[in-house]
């Protein structure tokens, strides 16, 4: 397993938190998803073998958010 922290622009309340976790947790190989609104951050465990880093950030952006 693996783990990457991403900052996030335009995430700035519990929603938008919420948002971001309902859109990576489709995802398969995704093994937890923690976000820190204060930090504009996204911190995610996954599975190199069924995911890659590319799928996750489709997926933030799919859901009107943007990766710095």
């Amino acid at each position: 397993m693996e783990k990457v922290v991403l900052k996030v622009d335009g995430m700035n309340c519990q929603r938008c938190a919420e948002n971001i976790k309902r859109a990576i947790g489709k995802l398969d190989g995704i093994e937890k998803v923690e976000v820190d609104i204060e930090n504009k951050e996204v911190s995610i465990s996954f599975y190199p073998s069924a995911i890659n880093k590319d799928a996750f950030i489709k997926a933030i952006q799919d859901a009107g958010y943007e990766v710095v």
